[in-house]
């Protein structure tokens, strides 16, 4: 049983929901940081105990070149990777 589960297991008894329910709740949590950062909504994420949550300049420089590199290679659609690629570029601006 790995660590997580056993943690879902302790919420599950103190709060009398089902496992299942309390992992959803939980990894909704990080569905929704994870959204929000890709769609570039807020510049830094705060999750209490866990931390604060960013996206590196680095991380959008090298988005964009693998999306140049797949278009390059014709495994990704021109239109819709230019597409892409100016979102990143717009996201990259504003850091």
């Amino acid at each position: 049983m790995s660590d997580t589960s056993k943690i879902y297991e302790e919420i599950s008894k103190e709060t009398g929901l089902p496992v299942p329910l309390i992992r959803h709740i939980v990894q909704h949590q990080f569905s929704f940081v994870r959204k929000t950062m890709q769609d570039g909504l807020l510049d830094n994420i705060l999750l209490h105990n866990f931390g604060s949550f960013k996206v590196k300049k680095g991380r959008i420089n090298f988005l964009i070149r693998s999306l140049i590199k797949k278009i390059r290679k014709g495994t990704l659609d021109y239109e819709k990777g230019v597409e892409e690629i100016r979102r990143l570029w717009e996201i990259r601006k504003r850091k």
